[in-house]
C-alpha cells in the first residue's frame, strides 16, 4: 500500500481564511491608539446633535415661525395681517446671536379698523417673550375705511442679555400712543400668545 506525501508551507493560511493559534485575524483600529473616528462628540445643548455642526445652540431646534401672522381685537373689527419678517442682517425668522446684540427688524403690514367712524389710532406692539415690550414698529392712524398698509422703518432693538431660547412676538395696541402717558407694557397688560411669534431667536 503506497502512501502518498502531502505538503503544505509552514506558517500558511488555507485558501478561505482561518487563524494562526488561538488569536483570529483582525482589522487595525480606527485611529492610533484604538479610539474609533466616529466616536461620541461634543454636545453642549444636549439636543443629540454635535457641537461642530449645530445651527441651533439652544437646545432642540425648533419649527420656524409662521410666515403670515394675523392678529384681531374687538371681535374683528381690528383686523392686521403681517408678512415679511425678517430680523438681523440678512433678515431672517430664525436667529442665533450674541447676549445683547445690536438687532434691526421690519416688516409689512396691512390693517383694516371699522372701530371708529372715521379711524382708529392702532399700534404694532413688538417685544420679546419671556421679556416685555420693546415699542411699536406701527403706531398711527388706520382710516376707516380705506385702512393701512406699508413697510414698517427699521425697528431697532437689542437681543436679550441672558443665554436661551426667546419668541419675538407682536400685539395690537390701541392707545393714544404707543408711550401714552408714560405706557411700556403690553395693551391691556395682556402679552402676545404663541400664534403672533414672528421670529425665533437663540442668544448663545
Amino acid at each position: 500500500m503506497a502512501i502518498s506525501a502531502c505538503s503544505f508551507q509552514h506558517g500558511s493560511l488555507p485558501a478561505g481564511g482561518g487563524s494562526v493559534g488561538d488569536a483570529s485575524v483582525d482589522a487595525p483600529p480606527d485611529a492610533p491608539g484604538g479610539v474609533p473616528v466616529d466616536g461620541p462628540c461634543s454636545d453642549a445643548d444636549h439636543d443629540g446633535v454635535c457641537d461642530a455642526v449645530d445651527d441651533w445652540p439652544c437646545g432642540a431646534k425648533p419649527a420656524a415661525p409662521p410666515t403670515t401672522v394675523m392678529l384681531t381685537a374687538i371681535g374683528t373689527e381690528t383686523s392686521m395681517t403681517l408678512t415679511m419678517m425678517a430680523m438681523g442682517h440678512p433678515g431672517s425668522q430664525m436667529l442665533v446671536v450674541t447676549p445683547g446684540q445690536a438687532l434691526t427688524f421690519m416688516l409689512h403690514y396691512q390693517i383694516t379698523d371699522t372701530a371708529c367712524d372715521s379711524g382708529c389710532i392702532d399700534q404694532i406692539e413688538v417685544g420679546f417673550i419671556a421679556g416685555t415690550r420693546l415699542g411699536c414698529v406701527f403706531d398711527q392712524t388706520v382710516p376707516n375705511p380705506g385702512g393701512a398698509s406699508g413697510n414698517s422703518p427699521q425697528f431697532a432693538l437689542n437681543a436679550p442679555a441672558t443665554a436661551g431660547s426667546y419668541d419675538f412676538r407682536a400685539h395690537i395696541g390701541q392707545n393714544y400712543s404707543c408711550n401714552y402717558n408714560g405706557a411700556t407694557g403690553w395693551w391691556a397688560n395682556s402679552p402676545p400668545l404663541d400664534a403672533a411669534t414672528m421670529v425665533k431667536v437663540c442668544v448663545h
